[in-house]
Parts: structure tokens; C-alpha cells; sequence
């Protein structure tokens, strides 16, 4: 069998030490990715308290292959929530992306302006010939 599911807050414990290796690595991708879960939570996850027939949502996240050697594997991390949880998980999940951008470098625009500029010009230039 597979990797155990996780519990919500292992996911994110997870998910933090996965965002924190790409930071440092300096490239690659987290994918979180989502799908209908089975209907029966008692026979994935016995510790929800769930009623019969509640359909979970199946939420996986993991790393791209990018920057890491051939050796390491990927790393995927599986949970599932309730629809009842799924506001309060994605609202945890935006604030956990946004401390992992951090580190991000802001893109430099003002090369792409001043090109703008610079066509600007010459189109005026020429409508006035």
C-alpha cells in the first residue's frame, strides 16, 4: 500500500518543510492538486467524526523534479478534507504560500517601460511625418 494520508496538520507541517527546501534550492514548483475523495471517510480516515455518504475532497501537494539530484525522490504529501473544513484549510493554505514568497526577488519592470516608452515615441514620430 501507498503513503498514509495525513492529518490536516501534518499536511501543512509538510508543506512547510517542502515550500522552505525550494527556497533554498532557489528553483522548482509545489503542485497542489485536488479531486473527489472516496464517500466512506471511516474506511480512509477512522479518526474523522463524519457522517455516512460525506464526500471528502483529496488533497495532494508535491515538488517538481526540478533542482533536486537524480537520488532523491519526489515528495508528495496526501490528505483528504471535509467540505464543511475547506474554507478554513485554503484560508491556512494562502497564508502559508505567502510567508513561503518571502524570499522572492520582485521582477524588474523598468526595462520593459522604458521600451514601451521608446515605441511610443517613434509612433508618435512617424504619425507626424
Amino acid at each position: 500500500m501507498g503513503k498514509p494520508f495525513l492529518e490536516v496538520d501534518d499536511f501543512f507541517n509538510g508543506l512547510g518543510e517542502l515550500l522552505k527546501a525550494q527556497q533554498e534550492r532557489g528553483k522548482g514548483s509545489i503542485y497542489l492538486t485536488q479531486k473527489r475523495g472516496p464517500t466512506t471517510p471511516s474506511s480512509v480516515l477512522p479518526s474523522k467524526d463524519l457522517p455516512e455518504g460525506t464526500d471528502l475532497i483529496l488533497i495532494r501537494a508535491s515538488d517538481s523534479k526540478n533542482g533536486r539530484s537524480k537520488s532523491s525522490s519526489r515528495t508528495k504529501l496526501t490528505t483528504f478534507v471535509a467540505p464543511s473544513e475547506l474554507d478554513k484549510f485554503y484560508e491556512r493554505y494562502a497564508t502559508m504560500c505567502k510567508a513561503g514568497m518571502l524570499g522572492l526577488k520582485p521582477r524588474d519592470k523598468s526595462k520593459k517601460k522604458s521600451q514601451q516608452k521608446k515605441k511610443k515615441k517613434r509612433a508618435a514620430a512617424a504619425t507626424e511625418e
